[in-house]
């Protein structure tokens, strides 16, 4: 990111101020999400002795999942109606006020409706900030930008996972904690008294206020409105017909499109809808958000058919690949493109689920090379999955629909896969414990080829004229293009023609001739 700002990329250009924020938006906007994620299973086990509930790990965390399912279309109809700066400030203040109340419940009731609260500004966050990124970020630098939020809830989950470490001993359970045995009483003394540990959880679920609290003063303070909203609104007063004066800078773009409320009709529509659930299932179908909160089942059950004892460092595993892929993975998108990258992590995804299905017969256990061959194949399927779906869902589900279906196919597929997250925290711990093995793992091999296939058919990818590259060609017909986006929303014509001038030289060495003026 510093090297970003600091104008290292792009062939040595500076950032503008627009691209600057939605970096900055993007990257809190993602450790936001992936910290309120992680977090209420991690501080599970002290809520439960504090409060003397029944719950497990997956309880809260699908709670907060319900709460961000039914927040994202809310948040889609506000940032159509009332913009996106404001649907920002609404959602981050939800977040603000649902973790603080978390952190000050004593039932399981206002624990249940404050981690609701949370989740729906969740689904709000996830949703405002593609959509204004998409809005105010240049075409050949947009890319990069979304899919930093990948790698920006990554570190969010591995802060939120790494609390326990500052914790009391029993205070708070995690995958880092449990490998370093920081959660483990015996190993670091007494276990903490009661008072410890209830102050211990509400610590840890009041910090989540702090991003959002600063993402809601930026929003306040920095954040100004999307001209693309500003002058779609504006050519609102006419129905969306093309009659009438409109005046922004979105008029040559809102010449060529008609209006929301006819394209919601249309064919358009359905394709954005039929595509944005695809990108969601192709991301969570594989029931990845279970992986990579709950990787202390697989790693057991990896050391059980092995026969070898369990090293200290299997639990980092999962969250140590599902960083390093995540930032791998942007760098992928940049190089390759967003269709190449999905379809890249989802091979690997499917050899990596089929690999375990084989070790048997190639290492007979026990043994520890088995056992090091099938945690290699766990790290390699996070790896992967962030290679693939984990980053490029959010390029692809924001950038593969027309401008004005932009809201839908980012409300839509951040729905589904808030449905498909919840089912995955919910039930896989018991599924993976009652099911078979090699059933489960041909599933989701299954899955991943299919949603492969599916994705080889249906989302198209082209190189904008000035080298980057944009999904364009998802939704435009053909010998229709993209106009380039300048710093504060789209161009002019004739800006557009300098655009494409200036960067004649670099879509040359792309391969790609400069658009005609």
């Amino acid at each position: 990111v510093a090297r970003m700002a600091s104008g290292c990329a792009c062939g040595g250009s500076s950032w503008s101020r627009e691209e600057s924020l939605g970096i900055t938006l993007t990257v809190l906007g993602g450790m936001h999400y992936g910290y309120n994620l992680a977090i209420p299973a991690v501080a599970a086990k002290g809520i439960a002795a504090s409060l003397g509930l029944h719950i497990d790990e997956g309880y809260l965390t699908s709670i907060t999942l319900l709460g961000a399912l039914l927040g994202s279309p809310l948040a889609g109809a506000v940032a159509e109606t009332s913009g996106r700066r404001m649907s920002t400030i609404l959602g981050e203040s939800l977040s603000v006020l649902g973790a603080v109340a978390c952190s000050l419940a004593s039932s399981p009731t206002t624990l249940a409706v404050t981690r609701f609260v949370v989740g729906l500004g969740v689904g709000f966050c996830t949703l405002c900030k593609p959509l204004y990124i998409s809005e105010t970020v240049l075409s050949d630098r947009r890319g990069t930008v979304l899919a930093l939020f990948a790698p920006s809830v990554a570190v969010g989950i591995l802060i939120a996972e790494a609390t326990p470490l500052l914790l009391p001993a029993g205070a708070a359970e995690s995958p880092i904690s449990v490998a370093t045995g920081a959660s483990n009483a015996s190993l670091v003394g007494a276990p903490a008294p009661a008072a410890a540990v209830s102050a211990a959880w509400r610590l840890q679920v009041a910090s989540g206020a702090v991003l959002p609290a600063t993402l809601l003063a930026i929003a306040v303070a920095a954040m100004p409105e999307s001209p693309a909203w500003l002058a779609m609104r504006a050519s609102g007063s006419d129905g969306g017909s093309g009659a009438g004066p409109r005046e922004g800078p979105s008029d040559e773009l809102l010449a060529e499109e008609p209006g929301a409320l006819a394209l919601l009709g249309s064919g358009s529509a359905r394709r954005v809808a039929f595509l944005a659930t695809l990108l969601a299932f192709a991301q969570q179908g594989t029931g990845a958000a279970g992986v990579i909160l709950f990787p202390k089942e697989l790693v057991g059950s990896a050391v059980e058919l092995a026969g070898a004892p369990q090293p200290s460092w299997a639990l980092l595993v999962v969250p140590a690949s599902n960083l390093a892929g995540a930032v791998a993975g942007t760098a992928l998108i940049g190089a390759v493109g967003c269709r190449r990258a999905m379809l890249v992590g989802l091979s690997g995804m499917t050899a990596a689920t089929l690999l375990p299905l084989l070790l048997p017969r190639l290492l007979p256990p026990p043994s520890a090379p088995m056992l090091a061959a099938l945690l290699a194949s766990l790290g390699g399927w996070a790896i992967f999955f962030q290679l693939g779906p984990g980053c490029s869902y959010f390029v692809a589900v924001t950038e593969a629909a027309p401008p004005r279906l932009r809201a839908l196919s980012v409300s839509l597929g951040n729905s589904a896969r808030y449905f498909l997250e919840l089912l995955a925290i919910r039930y896989f711990v018991q599924v993976w414990g009652a099911a078979s093995h090699a059933s489960l793992l041909l599933g989701v091999a299954a899955v991943s080829a299919l949603c492969a296939l599916l994705l080889q058919l249906h989302l198209f990818e082209s190189r904008h004229p000035s080298g980057g590259i944009d999904l364009s060609a998802t939704w435009r017909s053909s010998g229709a293009e993209q106009l380039p986006r300048g710093a504060s929303g789209y161009t002019s014509a004739p800006a557009a023609a300098a655009a494409d001038h200036a960067h004649a030289p670099a879509a040359h060495e792309h391969g790609h001739a400069p658009r005609p003026a």
